[in-house]
């Protein structure tokens, strides 16, 4: 019973191509998402306190990592910012 799904080599393509498709569905609600927090962010800024300076973290150099990894890890640091965002908005509402 070797089905589509269990040949291991006509389906490796078939899961890359799915994992492409979900990658590219996630880069495109992050955009979407971090548009969304620069209008809200415009929209509140009159109630908003103003950000206290800040050091920049020096990050290390990148070690090698696959494509997918290196890509994967990107969409994360994106997701982190986004909500490194919210909160510092959270944290700077004067009402």
């Amino acid at each position: 019973m070797n089905g589509p799904m269990m040949d291991g080599g006509g389906c490796k393509e078939a899961r890359e191509s799915e994992v492409r498709k979900w990658m590219m569905r996630l880069s495109k609600e992050l955009a979407r998402a971090a548009e969304l927090h620069d209008r809200v962010r415009e929209r509140i800024a009159c109630v908003l306190r103003d950000d206290p300076p800040c050091c920049k973290e020096d990050t290390p150099p990148d070690e090698q990592l696959t494509p997918l990894a290196s890509e994967i890890r990107e969409n994360v640091r994106k997701l982190e910012n986004l909500s490194g965002g919210y909160e510092a908005m959270l944290g700077h509402i004067e009402l």
